[in-house]
């Protein structure tokens, strides 16, 4: 018995071509400039959202505290901060402005000031202890 040659399809032969597909456009997550924050507080303190718009960054930081609570509200910070990325906000506006706005049970509510650190590093010790 002779076997044919079988067909291959060109699909299944030719090497496979990979292309690098970007996410959303958001801020950067992380600095080593100094940042600007501004505590967010819902029934216990969620954590910080924070800035530094050198590096266009911008992030909402959970606090150890803050439970379940704070760890649900990261979801809708990263939406909200994600928002106004895509409104062409720089990263303080979206945390000054556009945030202070919002008064949700789920997001808490951004109050007070805006104190300096010197690095994203000493911020994430002060959520870790508070």
């Amino acid at each position: 018995m002779v076997e044919q040659a079988r067909r291959v399809s060109r699909q299944l032969s030719d090497d496979m071509q990979l292309r690098v597909v970007s996410g959303p456009n958001r801020y950067q997550a992380a600095t080593d400039k100094p940042v600007c924050y501004v505590p967010v507080i819902g029934s216990v303190p969620f954590g910080f959202l924070w800035y530094c718009d050198d590096d266009d960054a911008a992030h909402y930081l959970q606090q150890a505290s803050g439970g379940l609570a704070a760890a649900q509200a990261s979801v809708g910070w990263a939406a909200v901060l994600l928002e106004a990325r895509e409104a062409g906000l720089k990263p303080s506006e979206a945390v000054l402005v556009w945030a202070a706005k919002i008064d949700a049970v789920r997001l808490g509510k951004v109050i007070g000031s805006t104190p300096q650190v010197s690095t994203l590093a000493e911020l994430k010790a002060l959520a870790a202890n508070s």
